[in-house]
């Protein structure tokens, strides 16, 4: 039985390659119709048709190559292979649409006041419908695959059917008497051409840098992480695009005194709830805060657990039931540490009182300037 990425392979071939053969046949009916018709309007519009065949390949290449899966050197997959093939696109586009100008202002600068025929009228329309069936056709497998890059071919044959139609009514003009139009048609569709090159290049360059997604789109994910039980608050929430993926990080503000794996739990039910709400959202990286660290920075007085047992134990004559202690927790809080030191009193005879110890610690680590509190729990 094939597998579910053998029939994405099969579609999205099957749609470029439908794209390839369909852009030839119209390269070649609309020059030579062109040509023989005397309209520069449908040459150029021929040429643009010869063009997207450069682009049908780079498309092929990017699907095949940006579809694979992820590895050790691409750990976040390859789609952004398909994102540089819009870019490519988008400079392709741009260099047949100055040609196809050029050629416009060359046929002005001439005068030449060969009219075109009827027929090339008639090939200009046949142009709109098949690049407007090709635009539907491409669009909605590229839906269904979530390719950019197959929704980027899909635009650049609308942008077909849209130059047709200038060319149609550059035809109709011209053949109605109003001379040079076809050549200005020509020069129209170019600027249009350029006009979409230059879209298709400034959203794919946009996504190549990391562009932040939409603001929208960030405040609904940050209300959507806002309702998991558990989350004080959030910050630092960023999202890049890869192709038609998001890729999301977020700090998530927790109770500064509840355990790890609590907070892990609280993590993954954010990551949980993002994933299923928001389909295009593919991975989620949680940071776990105690409090806004945007505001409260750690300074030189934060020590690590071995540093913060070394004092202790500097003090250790002085410290009652020292030698009882079972384990100590320690809290990070606004830049300083809380110590939770549990007490393992087997000796019932020796009084134990939990506020009188606790006061006796706080006193005599009171040199302990990163300590902010003590708390004192008997097992």
């Amino acid at each position: 039985m094939p597998s579910r990425s053998d029939d994405i392979s099969k579609l999205t071939n099957k749609t470029i390659i439908t794209g390839a053969v369909t852009n030839v046949f119209l390269a070649v009916v609309k020059i030579v119709s062109g040509v023989l018709g005397n309209s520069h309007a449908l040459i150029a519009d021929g040429i643009h048709s010869s063009s997207d065949l450069i682009t049908d390949g780079i498309v092929y290449v990017a699907a095949r190559f940006g579809q694979q899966d992820a590895d050790q050197e691409h750990p976040y997959g390859h789609k952004k292979i398909e994102t540089l093939a819009v870019t490519i696109i988008s400079c392709c586009l741009i260099l047949v649409a100055l040609g196809i100008i050029h050629n416009g202002a060359v046929a002005l600068a001439v005068k030449e006041k060969e009219m075109p025929q009827s027929p090339v009228l008639l090939i200009s329309i046949l142009s709109i419908i098949i690049n407007e069936w090709l635009y539907r056709y491409t669009a909605i497998n590229a839906r269904i695959l979530k390719m950019e890059v197959l929704m980027a071919n899909a635009w650049h044959h609308r942008s077909d059917a849209a130059s047709s139609v200038v060319v149609t009514l550059g035809i109709l003009g011209t053949l109605l008497g109003f001379e040079y139009l076809d050549a200005i048609a020509a020069m129209v569709v170019g600027l249009m051409i350029i006009k979409i090159a230059m879209q298709l290049g400034w959203f794919s360059l946009k996504e190549l840098i990391d562009t932040s997604i939409e603001k929208e789109l960030l405040d609904k994910i940050a209300e959507c992480m806002l309702g998991v039980e558990g989350v004080v608050s959030i910050h630092q929430l960023r999202g890049r695009s890869m192709s038609r993926d998001i890729l999301l990080d977020c700090h998530i503000i927790v109770e500064p005194y509840i355990s790890v794996s609590e907070g892990h739990y609280i993590g993954q039910q954010v990551k949980l709830r993002i994933l299923r709400k928001f389909a295009e959202i593919v991975d989620v990286t949680i940071h776990i805060d105690p409090e806004d660290d945007e505001f409260v920075k750690n300074s030189n007085n934060i020590k690590s657990r071995s540093t913060i047992l070394a004092d202790l134990s500097k003090y250790s004559v002085d410290l009652p039931f020292y030698n009882n202690i079972n384990k100590i927790i320690l809290h990070y809080v606004d830049s300083k540490i809380v110590l939770d030191i549990y007490f393992k009193h087997e000796d019932p005879t020796k009084e134990f009182i939990i506020d009188k110890v606790s006061e006796d610690y706080l006193t005599v680590l009171s040199d302990l300037v990163y300590i902010k509190n003590i708390n004192i729990y008997s097992m």
